[in-house]
This record gives structure tokens, C-alpha cells and sequence, in this order.
């Protein structure tokens, strides 16, 4: 081009024709490679939903649901419950209103392939939260059972009553166990027995003894029998239906009003009772043969997580038990320190264990209540208990069994009244401490002559 002179028209032409050439090419370039890049586009993946396959929360919780993946731009997204389509975005805020069985699938796609993730939800109406069960007003209320949930900062006070219209529990119900998925509410009088489902709180069936026994506590065995302790003794019942089948034998040279037991423990191939007048009588699970008996054992039983049982002795010795070859270790208190019997007005003790931390825990109280100061004792550190872990403010007062441990959070959750007499009573504070501090972490206040008498956790 060196024969054309830099202005001629000719050569812009030419130069014009030259460049419009190039930037043909690099854009056929550039197509072609944008279309290797999308047709080579890599499919979604998904590893999770952000719960797992099978997930069971409170009614009112609220669950954000974050997929872990691995996805493109240009992939769409599509949230079904129950096979209903309800979002279209990468993240779904499961929000139930109703209790019940909610199947999740959640599904990426793009143009070259779909991922997809299942779980199931299950929606209890009780969950994962505090259940006090209550003595009643004695002469005005039966027994009552309250709930509170600290992860959705909610409380149903009278539950039962709830669940159940026209259906009341007894007189003074002083006991309550969970076994199985079934909340058993021990009365000492009217209707002995009374059994719900624990996270509905829907009745299934119940049991009134004869009206000169008063019933203690209770636990199952196995899916067939319990035994049932009374003013009067232990007894074997079937539980479908609830049914008293036989006494446990070791009672009879006692005085018929001195045959009282209280707590029961059923643990592998035995069985753990505590007798007013003899101590803790052990029975074979299978043949309900009285094998031991370990006089002078007044409160138990809490099982450590190192597998030992604990009861009390005397008010004055703690008293380790192997559950498999029944040998005994005591291990003398504090003069200062003293663990009130449960007899009297009989009730389940303050004695409980830790679930994450080998630790035990009593309160310092009186048979009738009162006091406001946590031990915490530590197997083998024996100066543990050379002062209070935790205590309440000044004007709270213990009642009823008065701590249990969260085993969700191993914080000990402790039932107050206001200390005095009268219409104390009415102010109910259900206190929270930290297991490892003894720092109060929450504390929740609510009015009524409830008479809190058990803690239990479902």
C-alpha cells in the first residue's frame, strides 16, 4: 500500500475494509466461545438444605432454610411442601401455623441438568421446652401441668386443661415422668394416674386407685409393665391398660402405715425403690424378686454420666450405687450441708444430675420447701461442695422438687415461689442458671396459686 498516498480515499477504503474484517473475525471468535462456555455450563449441585433429612421443631419456631450448593447464574430455583410450589427463591423461610408432617423439596435447575434435596419437618405443638407439673390449689384446683418455650419465648399455663376439656388431672399431682413419648402425672388422690401424649398433651387413658391409697410416683419398665409407688407400698401394673397387677414383696412385716415408698428407678436388670421404713429396696426387673436392700436411703435417684445411680442418706451422706453390681460407696456432707428427706408431704427430692458434665445437684431446703441456695457436687472433688453454686434473690423461696437439669443445655432450671406465707404462693418465678457458672441466665415470672411440684423436659 506504499503506492497509495497516506490521504488517498482509496487507501481508507482499503483500511476501513481491513479493520471491519478483523472485528468480524474476533467477533465470530468471541461467539463461538461464548457458546462452547454455555453449552459447557456446569449442572447445580446440592449437598444440603441447611437441616437435616429429618427435622422436628416447636409450633411457632421459625426455620430459614439455606441450601448448601453449588449453582451458576441463570439457575432457577423452586421451594414445594407437600407438593405444593410456595417459593421460587434460593433460601425459604419455613414458617408452619399447624402442627404436623411437612415433606420439603427443594430443586435448582439450568440448562444443563436439575439438583435436587428432600427432608421432612415434624411440627410438635410441645417440643424441646419446660414442663412444671403442678400440686394445684388443694380445696380449689386439681393438678395442673404448665409449659414454657425458651427458643420461642412462649408459655401455655394449664396445658392439659387446654387438650382436654372437661378432663382433670387429681388432687396434689405431685409427680410426672416422660417414657416413651407419654407424660405420666402422678396425684395423690382422685385420679391416680393419668397419661397424655407429651407433645400434644392429648389425654390417653388413666387409672384412680382405691380411695385409701395415695398414689407416689411411677415408671416404666418396658413397653408392657411399670411399677407404681404408694401410700402403701409398690406395686406392678400393666400399662395397656393401666392396670395394678401385684405388690412388690420386702413390706410385709411393716406396719401398713409405714409402708410408704416414694422415688423408683428402673434401670437394666433392676429395679430401685425407696421405703420410708427400709431404705432402697432393689428388685430383679424380670422375676420382682427382692435382691438388696440399702438401709437409710431417704432421696434418689440421679444417674451421673459416668452410668452410677445417686440416693441420699440420712440427710447426710450421698451415696454412690453401681447399677450393675449394686455395690455402694458413701460419701459423708458437710456438716453445713443437708439433704432434706422427701417424706412428710411427700415429694420427688431435689436430687438430679448433670447429662453433659459428671455432676450432681440438691438444693438446700427444708421438707416443706423454702431456702433458695444450689449445691453442685462433683464426684471426687470433694471440696465442690464447700459453698453455694448458685443461689436465688433474697425473697425466693424453693418449692416442690425445686431443680431439674436441661439436658438439651445442662442448665439447671429451679421453680420459686416469694418466700413467706399467703399470697407468696401466687408469685411463681421459674429461674434459669447456667450449669457451668451457676450465673442466672433468665428468669420468668407468672402469677396463680399454681404450687409447682416437678420439672420435666420433652
Amino acid at each position: 500500500m506504499e503506492n497509495f498516498p497516506p490521504n488517498s480515499s482509496i487507501f481508507n477504503r482499503l483500511k476501513l475494509r481491513t479493520i471491519t474484517t478483523l472485528l468480524l473475525l474476533l467477533s465470530i471468535t468471541l461467539f463461538s466461545t461464548s457458546c462452547e462456555k454455555e453449552d459447557d455450563i456446569a449442572a447445580p449441585r446440592v449437598t444440603n438444605i441447611g437441616i437435616t433429612a429429618d427435622t422436628t421443631i416447636t409450633l411457632g419456631s421459625r426455620v430459614t432454610l439455606t441450601p448448601s450448593q453449588y449453582s451458576l447464574p441463570g439457575t432457577t430455583f423452586q421451594w414445594k411442601i407437600n407438593g405444593t410450589v410456595v417459593s421460587t427463591e434460593p433460601n425459604y423461610l419455613f414458617e408452619p401455623d399447624n402442627v404436623g408432617i411437612f415433606k420439603i423439596e427443594y430443586q435448582a435447575t439450568n440448562k444443563s441438568g436439575v439438583a435436587s434435596k428432600e427432608a421432612t419437618i415434624t411440627v410438635k405443638k410441645y417440643y424441646r421446652g419446660i414442663i412444671i407439673i403442678n400440686e394445684g390449689w388443694f380445696g380449689h384446683e386439681n393438678g395442673s401441668v404448665n409449659y414454657f418455650n425458651l427458643n420461642t419465648n412462649s408459655q401455655h399455663l394449664n396445658a392439659f386443661k387446654e387438650n382436654n376439656s372437661g378432663l382433670d388431672l387429681g388432687t396434689t399431682t405431685q409427680y410426672g415422668t416422660i417414657e416413651n413419648g407419654n407424660l405420666y402425672m402422678i396425684s395423690k388422690m382422685g385420679q391416680s394416674i393419668v397419661v397424655a401424649d407429651a407433645y400434644t398433651m392429648k389425654s390417653k387413658g388413666s387409672l384412680t386407685l382405691e380411695s385409701n391409697i395415695s398414689a407416689r410416683a411411677f415408671t416404666s419398665v418396658n413397653e408392657q409393665y411399670g411399677i407404681l409407688t404408694t401410700s402403701i407400698g409398690a406395686f406392678k401394673l400393666t400399662l395397656n391398660p393401666l392396670s395394678i397387677q401385684e405388690s412388690l414383696s420386702g413390706l410385709e412385716d411393716v406396719n401398713e402405715r409405714r409402708r410408704q415408698c416414694g422415688a423408683v428407678y428402673a434401670s437394666g436388670k433392676y429395679i430401685f425403690v425407696i421405703s420410708q421404713e427400709k431404705g432402697a429396696l432393689i428388685y430383679n426387673s424380670n422375676t420382682m424378686e427382692l435382691v438388696k436392700t440399702i438401709e437409710g436411703i431417704e432421696v434418689g435417684f440421679a444417674r451421673t454420666k459416668d452410668g452410677n445411680l445417686w440416693a441420699s442418706k440420712n440427710q447426710t451422706e450421698l451415696v454412690r450405687i453401681n447399677p450393675s453390681t449394686l455395690e455402694t460407696t458413701e460419701y459423708p456432707l458437710p456438716e453445713s450441708v443437708k439433704i432434706h428427706n422427701s417424706w412428710g408431704a411427700w415429694n420427688a427430692g431435689s436430687l438430679c444430675a448433670a447429662h453433659k458434665e459428671n455432676a450432681l445437684y440438691f438444693t438446700k431446703a427444708g421438707m416443706w420447701g423454702g431456702g433458695n441456695a444450689i449445691y453442685k457436687y462433683i464426684p471426687g472433688q470433694e471440696s465442690s461442695l464447700d459453698q453455694i453454686f448458685a443461689r436465688g434473690e433474697d425473697d425466693d423461696a424453693f418449692y416442690g422438687a425445686s431443680i431439674r437439669v436441661d439436658p438439651t443445655t445442662d442448665n439447671i432450671v429451679a421453680t420459686y415461689t416469694k418466700s413467706g406465707w399467703g399470697a407468696g404462693f401466687s408469685d411463681n418465678r421459674l429461674v434459669i442458671f447456667s450449669g457451668k457458672t451457676g450465673e442466672e441466665i433468665k428468669r420468668i415470672t407468672y402469677d396463680h396459686y399454681w404450687f409447682p411440684s416437678m420439672i420435666l423436659f420433652n
